[in-house]
């Protein structure tokens, strides 16, 4: 599994790494992800479901709504994913592949 940077670096359980990546993802992305005007005008809130691959070199792309709830809603996840930092990559057999993740963005109004 890709490793994120920082504190889930430093885990030597596989599976407690991919647990601290995973919740370090999520909370990346909803820290970053902004509420656009438009949608609190409109009330729109939801969970957007996307995935992204961390490529063999550890960087974020191909980022993909798979459900969307407001295009502003949307682009705002998608931009927030895009500004994870490098990770290191996943291997396999030793060798760096890229892997595909899918998470939500809960976007909700208080």
């Amino acid at each position: 599994m890709p490793v994120f940077p920082g504190d889930c670096q430093g885990i030597a359980n596989a599976e407690d790494q991919a647990k601290c990546t995973e919740a370090a993802i999520i909370n990346f992305v909803q820290s970053n992800a902004s509420y656009p005007d438009i949608a609190k005008e409109n009330g729109f809130q939801g969970k957007v479901f996307l995935t992204f691959i961390v490529d063999d070199n550890g960087k974020v792309g191909n980022v993909e709504i798979l459900k969307g709830i407001h295009k502003s809603l949307d682009d705002s996840a998608t931009k927030a994913v895009l500004k994870l930092p490098k990770f290191t990559p996943a291997s396999q057999r030793g060798k760096p592949v890229k892997l595909k993740y899918t998470i939500p963005v809960n976007f909700k109004l208080r």
